[in-house]
């Protein structure tokens, strides 16, 4: 039963901390959008909304035509959250006791880029594969990913630390 409970322990502390480093990781992007756009990564769509329009192909015609647009927005904010809560709670479960949150979050937020933008997102036709891209859209975009996983395991930490 204590397994059980530092499983669950560990499982909510790193969705916690995958949540935090996503808010860090769009407070950068936000910043990257503001003051340096051209190193934002083309996307053909953005992931959040193409999650979105494939969850809406399980619904019926009629419910998709009734979908406010302000609920298809916030679904897609959603969405980012989940995949950062999901890859903080994969981080904690791999990396139940960390020990160099430093070398780890930023071996983790690469990590994370790699199977967005070396796998999914160009496997959804979202994005040119990382080798197809302009080095000065992504790296940063690989620096932003990087942000999230020093951050996501610097908050694992500091949890873990104190629970």
């Amino acid at each position: 039963m204590a397994r059980e409970h530092d499983f669950v322990k560990r499982s909510i502390l790193g969705a916690l901390a995958g949540l935090g480093g996503t808010f860090a990781m769009m407070a950068a992007r936000s910043l990257s959008q503001r003051y340096a756009p051209r190193t934002m990564s083309k996307v053909r769509e953005a992931p959040g909304k193409f999650v979105v329009e494939q969850a809406e192909q399980l619904l019926t015609p009629q419910q998709r035509v009734n979908m406010p647009r302000k609920v298809e927005e916030r679904a897609a904010m959603l969405s980012h959250l989940c995949y950062g809560a999901t890859f903080g709670w994969l981080y904690a479960v791999v990396r139940p006791e960390p020990a160099h949150p430093l070398v780890e979050g930023l071996i983790f937020g690469t990590g994370v880029w790699a199977i967005g933008y070396a796998g999914w997102l160009p496997a959804a036709g979202l994005t040119e594969p990382i080798w197809r891209q302009e080095p000065q859209r992504a790296i940063p975009e690989m620096t932003r990913h990087a942000v999230y996983g020093l951050a996501t395991a610097a908050a694992y930490d500091a949890m873990h630390a104190h629970t």
